[in-house]
């Protein structure tokens, strides 16, 4: 039994028909873990553990599909599994390039939104609101975008 570093993933949107849940749910039994399931608030947790391990997952319920929104695992085995059975690994990196992508865009209509108040203070002569603004601006570029 394998231990990795824990594999946690909280914005996830990942479709599994319930054909591919029930095989989750049969591989697991097979390799000797425990598999209980619950309800809180319209979700479903189902966790996946043995003696040593405890892996959470947590879904949606869809009329055709479960919608997995988020995961704990701590186990290498539950990993294989999933990227198995639902290829979850390659859809949590499609998931986070799609995020950080996203975080870009925004970022730079930040950044356009600063440089039009900055357009008008400059034309305005207000001179602290410049400042305030330039600092908005370098913080932007300092911690968040990196322009290329």
């Amino acid at each position: 039994m394998s231990q990795f570093p824990r594999e946690q993933f909280n914005n996830l949107s990942i479709q599994v028909k319930k054909s591919q849940l029930n095989d989750i749910v049969q591989e697991v039994n097979e390799r000797s873990y425990g598999v209980f399931w619950g309800f809180d608030r319209g979700k479903m947790i189902l966790t996946i553990h043995n003696t040593d391990l405890k892996n959470k997952l947590t879904f949606v319920r869809h009329k055709r599909y479960m919608e997995l929104i988020s995961v704990d695992i701590l186990s290498v085995e539950v990993l294989d599994i999933l990227d198995r059975v639902i290829d979850y690994t390659k859809q949590v990196k499609v998931l986070k390039e799609r995020e950080v992508r996203t975080k870009k865009v925004v970022q730079y209509h930040e950044i356009d939104y600063y440089l039009s108040e900055l357009h008008e203070y400059l034309v305005q002569g207000d001179k602290s609101k410049v400042n305030e603004t330039k600092a908005i601006l370098k913080n932007l570029l300092i911690n968040g975008v990196q322009l290329n």
